[in-house]
């Protein structure tokens, strides 16, 4: 979520976003994949190559989102920004600017600005990150294949925006790392209603802006898990 708020910010100077705007797009990224809770774990941990069904069953995890943040909201009558960017970005991230994604086909602007902007920045992170089926790039090869894909997978004003903040991009990714080799599923408490995560100074990774955004990503986790557990 830092990655996309630095692109967006990037992004937002050219389109004349205020940054209090381009920042909730950051936040509202973190929930890109929620959708994926309903897709068997066996198919998402594949360590090889997907079948054709298979992807098709990984596809729907963007429908999957709309209709659990829809849901949430609803029911909730919650009316915060948060909610709107993230159903945005969690249902239309896979979208291509050729019109080659899914799940709509959308194509070029029809692709809402902050999905376009987080479908970015998922791309660099999935081709940086170790999978089950693959090692991690390097920054330079993921900067490559992020560049072959501008005016086709890519906007290509957004692709010219991250060769901008690149070098941001290696640095943050690099505090990822920090934070995920810290955090543990004994955080987490034992009983299904303790199933939350609170902040303490052992996830920091010393940088001030990170901190705050693991901080928002927490405390939203925490208050879905609540509203799932008293449904």
């Amino acid at each position: 979520s830092v990655n996309v708020a630095v692109l967006a910010l990037t992004v937002g100077r050219a389109c004349n976003l205020s940054e209090a705007q381009l920042r909730q797009i950051g936040i509202g990224a973190l929930l890109h994949d929620i959708g994926k809770l309903e897709v068997d774990w066996d198919i998402i941990n594949k360590p090889g190559s997907l079948t054709d069904e298979e992807f098709e069953i990984i596809k729907q995890h963007t429908s999957f989102a709309r209709n659990i943040l829809k849901e949430l909201v609803d029911k909730h009558k919650v009316n915060d920004i948060f909610f709107t960017l993230s159903y945005n970005i969690a249902a239309f991230h896979h979208e291509k600017w050729d019109g080659t994604g899914y799940p709509d086909g959308l194509k070029g602007e029809e692709i809402p600005l902050e999905a376009r902007i987080f479908g970015l920045c998922d791309v660099y992170d999935a081709l940086r990150s170790v999978r089950v089926y693959k090692d991690p790039l390097s920054h330079e090869k993921s900067m490559s294949i992020i560049n072959s894909g501008s005016g086709t997978h890519f906007d290509p004003d957004i692709v010219d925006a991250f060769n901008a903040c690149a070098e941001q991009f290696r640095q943050i990714h690099d505090t990822y790392i920090m934070f995920y080799n810290e955090i543990a599923y004994s955080s987490f408490g034992n009983n299904r209603r303790e199933l939350q995560v609170e902040w303490n100074s052992n996830l920091s990774v010393g940088i001030e802006v990170i901190d705050d955004q693991y901080k928002v990503l927490l405390s939203k986790i925490n208050f879905l898990i609540k509203s799932i557990m008293v449904s």
